[in-house]
């Protein structure tokens, strides 16, 4: 093994022994059906070419018929038996590049020595090149020098084609076996360096997962020290609604850190290295790209994985700023619940089709995985002032509760987010075509603590509404009844009172929080 291999890092090192132990696999069992193939090839060459060959226009059952039943038999059955054995083991790729070159020279011997079969050779040691292990070229070499030195010597026509050659031809013969082993052994090199760097990537992965499996582990253990906080104080309702806001991102987290392990997973790098080595493979690249009929198809191969590579890490860019948004989030949330102990609104100018696509985002996975159609109606919105992690709040909740209403729907799954502002108000519905609401709990909805979801908790609209009514706005709700589907609007103002004190904003919110909240149980019950 190089030096290279033997420094690396120990989880890299059994990643990189696992994907040699799946190449020594997968190149077990191409030799086996290259042998069955060989066989039933050479018989072919037996009966069609061998009587010309050897004895002029006459046909008859040939010996070498029986040479390469017999022969090809005991070439291909015990590989065949090895492989079933012990697949991927050190002595079975020996063994089967020993028996592949003889191979080659059973076939030179069925076409009377051609100079064209002799190409198989080369075709030979390229195959054994798929292993990654420039160990077994060293035995196919030998074998095929030996072989051409000892039937030179004493059968000259089985394979040279000709009764009288010098007995140095055989060097001839060895040189280019040789020159072609160097440049399979430089190929192998490369790739087996390719391989090691995919193994440290992934084990750098692995390790970035596990870090960010502690970070959610420990914001969980954070959530349950402040459930016993906030009850030891008498603050219960506070803590369930903040572990309920911070749980919906969470949820959003472990989608994304998913998706990017499932990318890596999947990534084409293995492919990327599987067309280097078959380019490193051929004696004369650029004559193989112009000249043989599975260069353009290399080149276009090679350009089909770079576009999807490419497609990858745009991908796993995308998921990684969705990570960090919803990190800085769940920050957000924990800072909204400490500011509301000074008195302080956190306000800013933000794009409301920003703050919407946002809040989709979260939930996206599952809109695709449930066949979820979703329509944006955004209308004509423009910049709002407003405080952006609350509104993110109340999205997501009124949204996740639209998501679960569409689970149970057998019917058309559609949900509508939908926007409009005036008269400096903010106007945002999300209407979905699930469930819907007895008219009999359209009063009960809001309640702390009332659910009907089996896994639920009563939590969601609750704070939502009550995160409504310090913006300002209110959160109501409509529905026809069971089956009919569901309007959740919220309305809050698009910008602060403009003789407001910085100071007095989030008094103003509060008292005109406390009349919201009246317009709201008054509208739920008009509902």
């Amino acid at each position: 093994m190089p030096p290279a291999e033997a420094a690396t890092p120990q989880r890299t090192q059994e990643l990189f022994r696992a994907q040699l132990s799946e190449v020594y696999s997968r190149g077990d069992r191409l030799f086996v059906r290259l042998f069955f193939a060989q066989w039933l090839f050479a018989i072919g060459l037996a009966l069609k070419l061998s009587p010309f060959a050897w004895d002029g226009t006459t046909r008859s059952v040939h010996i070498h018929v029986y040479y390469a039943v017999l022969f090809g038999g005991a070439l291909t059955i015990p590989t065949w038996f090895m492989v079933r054995a012990w697949p991927g083991a050190t002595l079975t790729r020996h063994m089967i590049a020993v028996l592949q070159m003889m191979w080659s020279g059973l076939l030179i011997h069925l076409s009377g020595g051609r100079v064209e079969t002799h190409f198989h050779i080369f075709g030979s040691l390229a195959f054994l090149a798929f292993y990654r292990d420039w160990k077994v070229l060293v035995p196919a070499g030998l074998v095929t020098v030996l072989d051409h030195f000892l039937r030179g010597m004493f059968w000259p026509e089985s394979i040279f084609g000709l009764a009288n050659v010098e007995w140095w031809r055989f060097l001839e013969h060895g040189f280019w076996v040789l020159f072609e082993d160097v440049v399979l052994v430089i190929g192998i090199l490369q790739s087996r360096s390719e391989m090691l760097l995919l193994a440290d990537r992934q084990a750098e992965l692995e390790s970035g997962r596990k870090s960010l499996l502690s970070n959610v582990a420990a914001l969980t253990e954070a959530q349950a020290s402040l459930v016993r906080v906030s009850r030891q104080a008498g603050m219960a309702e506070v803590a369930t609604s903040v572990l309920h806001n911070i749980g919906n991102v969470l949820n959003s987290v472990n989608v994304s850190a998913g998706l990017v392990v499932d990318v890596v997973r999947r990534s084409n790098g293995t492919a990327l290295s599987r067309a280097v080595t078959l380019l490193k493979s051929q004696p004369a690249p650029g004559r193989f790209l112009d000249e043989d009929p599975r260069g353009p198809k290399l080149l276009q191969y090679l350009g089909g994985i770079a576009t999807a590579l490419d497609g990858e890490r745009q991908q796993m860019s995308d998921e990684l700023g969705s990570l960090t948004r919803n990190i800085d989030h769940i920050k957000a949330i924990v800072a909204l619940q400490q500011s509301h102990a000074k008195g302080s609104a956190a306000l800013e100018t933000m794009p409301l089709h920003g703050l919407l696509d946002d809040a989709l985002k979260f939930n996206a996975a599952s809109y695709q995985n449930n066949q979820v159609e979703v329509v944006r109606d955004f209308g004509d919105t423009t910049d709002i002032v407003s405080d952006r992690h609350s509104l993110l709040q109340i999205l997501m909740n009124l949204l996740s509760n639209a998501r679960h209403a569409l689970d149970g729907c057998e019917g058309e799954r559609k949900l509508t987010l939908r926007a409009r502002t005036s008269a400096d108000t903010l106007t945002i519905e999300v209407i979905d075509t699930g469930t819907g609401i007895h008219p009999e709990r359209m009063n009960e909805i809001f309640r702390h603590g009332f659910t009907t979801k089996k896994d639920g908790h009563g939590f969601g609209l609750h704070s939502s509404a009550n995160v409504a009514a310090e913006l300002g706005g209110s959160l109501t709700a409509a529905s026809a009844g069971p089956g009919q589907g569901a309007t959740f609007t919220l309305s809050v103002p698009a910008s602060p009172p403009r003789h407001a004190a910085p100071g007095a904003s989030s008094k103003l919110g509060r008292e005109a929080g406390g009349g919201a909240k009246q317009r709201s149980s008054w509208e739920l019950n008009s509902a």
